[in-house]
């Protein structure tokens, strides 16, 4: 990625000193096959000019109560990819 994006802390964290490396990032996806590839691959060239480990989580079926299971226990990823917005405020 060309710094600078316009994102401070993006810019941070694509600089030499990686203030963020060793940093772990879990994100929870519904995408499967070649959507989860590229998506893959995509993040793994962030993670390279970050440090930043991202952990993708694949969950095909039940992701909305794997999710929900995964906030009411108090593990919930970072991030969760969702297919319809609506869905966020029901677990927010």
């Amino acid at each position: 990625p060309t710094v600078p994006t316009g994102y401070t802390e993006l810019d941070s964290a694509l600089g030499s000193s990686q203030p963020y490396k060793g940093k772990t990032v879990d994100i929870q996806v519904q995408w499967t096959g070649g959507e989860l590839a590229n998506f893959q691959a995509s993040v793994a060239d962030f993670a390279k000019a970050t440090g930043i480990t991202v952990q993708i989580d694949s969950v095909p079926s039940s992701h909305e109560t794997v999710l929900k299971s995964r906030i009411e226990g108090g593990a919930p990823p970072d991030i969760a990819q969702l297919r319809v917005a609506g869905q966020s405020f029901e677990h927010s």
